[in-house]
């Protein structure tokens, strides 16, 4: 297949989704609503595992996670406050422009979440959960900022997950 036209391809505009997807998804691990208010759009659409995979419009349905963990961090410390905190990596970005005007953008890419819990028996185990993921991003001209507005996030089972399932089913 041929490369795509140079006008559907800008390493900076690319860089620029990446970073702001960082930042987007930090802001999510850390509870920062201002910041991940800021990068998206007020009617916003998305589909994940927690809206059961329907599709959810606006912030209302995220805010009350941010709300959830802000109140959980207000109340005594839980017994794994001291653990370290969780690590979040995007892997394999790929950003597309969607349009001539470079007003759009998507990037996929697969996130990982590394954290550490503690079991009953009180040992630290660690755990990492992987989702892939696809962003959709537009430009607001008005105010000359990227916006998220949509997303989709898909959970991806562990290989030792899937095989416990196929072993129950026999």
């Amino acid at each position: 297949m041929p490369p795509l036209p140079h006008i559907f391809t800008d390493t900076k505009l690319e860089t620029t989704i990446v970073n702001l997807t960082t930042r987007l998804v930090q802001s999510v691990a850390e509870g920062d609503w201002e910041t991940y208010a800021s990068l998206v759009s007020h009617d916003m659409t998305a589909f994940e595992p927690e809206s059961g995979e329907h599709q959810v419009q606006g912030l209302d349905f995220h805010k009350f996670y941010f709300s959830l963990a802000h109140a959980q961090s207000a109340t005594s410390p839980p017994p794994y406050a001291s653990l370290p905190p969780a690590t979040t990596t995007l892997v394999s970005p790929h950003v597309r422009i969607l349009s001539s005007d470079r007003c759009s953008a998507l990037i996929t890419y697969v996130r990982l979440v590394q954290r550490v819990k503690q079991t009953p028996e009180g040992t630290l185990e660690p755990v990492t959960t992987t989702s892939q993921e696809t962003r959709v991003w537009e430009l607001d001209r008005k105010e000359g900022a990227w916006r998220n507005v949509h997303f989709h996030r898909s959970l991806v089972k562990a290989p030792e997950v899937i095989i416990k399932e196929v072993k129950a089913k026999l």
